[in-house]
């Protein structure tokens, strides 16, 4: 919890959008450069802002969309770096790469 903000929403908030920026860095160039839904519940499930502070993964991720900041590629297709179907991939976009930017001064450095 060190560098991170107090409130469980925003630190998951920017939680989400490390994974999403971690993401696109790692298949940077392919159409993988996102994660599933479930991969995204899964990474938050031991997070401690959703372990104990009770903030809800699904109801952020759709505050990310709505404000832009992520963007859903709808869809099944079969993913090579998965090795299987994915569905419905999440990606962050420029102004949520902004935002994490914007907040890593605040609270801590980007993982």
């Amino acid at each position: 919890m060190h560098g991170e903000p107090q409130d469980p929403n925003t630190a998951t908030l920017l939680h989400i959008l490390r994974m999403l920026n971690k993401a696109a860095d790692e298949y940077e160039g392919k159409d993988e450069g996102g994660l599933e839904a479930t991969e995204i519940h899964f990474n938050c499930s031991e997070y401690w802002a959703v372990r104990e502070g009770g903030a809800k993964p699904e109801l952020i991720l759709q505050l990310l969309l709505d404000n832009g900041f992520v963007d859903r590629v709808p869809g099944e297709h079969y993913s090579w770096v998965r090795q299987r179907q994915v569905k419905d991939m999440y990606m962050i976009t420029e102004p949520g790469k902004e935002h994490l930017v914007k907040n890593v001064g605040e609270h801590g450095r980007v993982m």
